[in-house]
């Protein structure tokens, strides 16, 4: 045996999969362009909003020695409810986001992209 049989095994799974996301990707766009662009601007809120999350709040904790001696009517405790009002608002945007994100897939699942394959997701996890 190899010894880069282990590596050459991985990267072969590797490639099975993303052959099966493109596959699925053509076939999602085939089925309803509109829907396609949903799910994947919905997905790169689901992926970037976490980080902006995280961003904010460590602005509002930046903000906390400055709140704790000049208090919440200080310029420092403005800036510290502003962040809190982006962090609420991010929150909701990715609650949104990921049910937007649920149902479009489900609705691309469940369209026929062709008339011999009942959905995108079967016709992707059929070998070619």
């Amino acid at each position: 045996m190899c010894p880069h049989e282990p590596e050459r095994r991985w990267l072969r799974a590797v490639a099975n999969s993303w052959r099966g996301y493109v596959r699925f990707g053509g076939l999602a766009v085939g089925a309803s362009p509109d829907l396609t662009l949903v799910t994947a601007a919905c997905t790169v809120v689901a992926a970037v909003g976490p980080l902006a999350t995280l961003a904010a709040v460590a602005a509002i904790v930046g903000q906390v020695p400055a709140v704790s001696s000049a208090g919440l009517s200080s310029p420092a405790g403005r800036a510290a409810l502003l962040w809190a009002t982006v962090v609420g608002v991010l929150f909701a945007l990715q609650r949104g986001a990921a049910s937007l994100q649920v149902g479009s897939v489900t609705a691309l699942g469940g369209s026929g992209a062709t008339s011999s394959e009942p959905g995108c997701v079967r016709g992707a996890s059929q070998a070619p």
